[in-house]
């Protein structure tokens, strides 16, 4: 059983694991096939890989790119994987351990190489706001890729895709999702930050509402309760609230707050954290 801090999602189906293991994927003229990894769900990440693979097999996308101090701590990372089922299994199975219950797993086939795949992938992680506000794309995290498709006009989802057959992830169900791309890269494909037009802008916001208030009472159990149900669940129901207001005109953070608290528990989604147990009362218990 996951903590609910462990769980931003559902753990993942099994045909998350048969995709990744796919037996019948056992030549090396075949595409290639990639892991997409998000590190900021998992502390020390770069160390876990250096230890799992070869340097020539994995990438950070921010490497050359930014510079920061931490900033590999929460950078999105591309690993190859091996086209020997032998020797895939045992990264596969270390890869769906650790990102069970947590939104970072695509799987990327394509016949591009690591450079080439992580050269177009880093091209793709910068946008500009309405307003011309910059800030970074988390194609890794996948709710946020899973928004994206749905915002994204035709040519920018096009763009996204672009040198990619197929880019598969775990959804918040934890059931497998394939976006299909097209194997060839664009030469005359732009490459300054996407433009994400204010509607875009407000619809991936009210997308990402719901996950953040989550989040919020997920880390306070004590106070409100502990999570009673698939985080799925909760994040749908969440959501619909969420709708539901801004149907009404109600853009309001803390009120969307507080009418989700309300609907997990007229739901009887939280339940009650036992207090820890007094010094005392411990004392007491062992020497009776």
């Amino acid at each position: 059983m996951l903590e609910d801090r462990d769980t931003w999602i559902d753990p993942a189906a099994p045909d998350v694991a048969r995709a990744l293991h796919d037996a019948a994927w056992n030549h090396p003229d075949a595409p290639e096939r990639y892991v997409l990894l998000d590190a900021a769900f998992s502390p020390r990440l770069p160390e876990r890989l250096a230890r799992w693979l070869d340097a020539e097999d994995y990438c950070s996308l921010y490497a050359g790119r930014y510079q920061g101090e931490g900033l590999d701590q929460v950078a999105p990372y591309l690993l190859r994987l091996p086209w020997v089922p032998a020797l895939r299994a045992p990264l596969c199975d270390k890869l769906l351990q650790l990102t069970r219950g947590r939104p970072m797993l695509s799987l990327l086939t394509t016949p591009a190489s690591l450079a080439q795949l992580a050269d177009h992938l880093g091209r793709q992680i910068e946008a500009v706001d309405a307003d011309g506000k910059a800030y970074l794309l988390r194609l890794a995290d996948t709710r946020s890729f899973a928004a994206l498709l749905d915002v994204f006009a035709p040519a920018q989802r096009q763009r996204l895709l672009a040198g990619i057959e197929r880019w598969s992830y775990a959804d918040r169900h934890g059931a497998l999702r394939v976006a299909q791309g097209d194997p060839r890269f664009d030469p005359a494909a732009p490459t300054d930050p996407y433009v994400i037009a204010a509607d875009q802008q407000r619809h991936l916001r009210l997308l990402a509402l719901p996950d953040a208030i989550l989040r919020f009472v997920q880390l306070r159990a004590p106070l409100f309760g502990a999570l009673n149900g698939p985080p799925s669940t909760a994040y749908q129901l969440i959501l619909e609230g969420v709708q539901r207001l801004a149907r009404r005109g109600l853009d309001n953070e803390a009120l969307a707050y507080r009418h989700a608290l309300a609907l997990l528990r007229r739901r009887g989604m939280l339940a009650p954290v036992n207090p820890m147990p007094s010094l005392a009362a411990s004392s007491t218990e062992l020497s009776s």
